[in-house]
């Protein structure tokens, strides 16, 4: 019985206790600093294309024959896919 009631006040020790209750907390922010920092950058890199939309449009506005050309050429593949069309 002694060593059982041993091995039972170890593990009830604070350190463990303690060292069990804080690592969820800290796996769960970490996890949370993740998904906030990505979905930060996914809003910058929709706003930059939506920018660049913009100036797109400014240069050949409403005209989807010019803009089918100019993607046709290549100069429009890296800024608006072609799923706009």
């Amino acid at each position: 019985m002694a060593l059982h009631e041993k091995e039972l006040l170890e593990a009830l020790s604070s350190s463990r206790i303690l060292t069990a209750m804080i690592t969820p907390a800290v796996l769960i922010s970490a996890c949370g600093t993740l998904i906030f920092s990505t979905a930060s950058r996914l809003g910058r890199i929709f706003d930059r294309v939506n920018v660049m939309k913009e100036e797109v449009e400014e240069i050949y506005p409403c005209n989807p024959t010019s803009l089918a050309r100019f993607r046709q050429d290549g100069r429009l593949r890296s800024i608006i896919p072609l799923s706009t069309q």
